[in-house]
C-alpha cells in the first residue's frame, strides 16, 4: 500500500481499487505508516531517514 501510494504515486482511491480494499482502509493504513515513519525518524540520526519521512508525509497529504 505504501509502495503504491509513495513510490508509484497512485492516489489512495486507485490503490484501494488495485488492492480491492475500501478507501478508508488505505487512508488509515497510510496514516499509521506515516506516524510510524515519523516516530522512527525522530529516534534515528541517519540523514536519509528524515528526507524519506518528509517525502512520505508530503505525498500522503495530497
Amino acid at each position: 500500500m505504501l509502495t503504491l501510494c509513495v513510490i508509484y504515486e497512485l492516489p489512495a482511491t486507485q490503490a484501494a481499487q488495485v488492492l480491492g480494499v475500501p478507501l478508508g482502509t488505505v487512508k488509515s493504513r497510510l496514516s499509521r505508516a506515516k506516524t510510524k515513519l515519523v516516530s522512527a525518524d525522530e529516534q534515528s540520526q541517519h540523514p536519509l531517514a528524515s528526507s524519506a519521512s518528509d517525502s512520505i508525509a508530503e505525498r500522503s497529504s495530497r
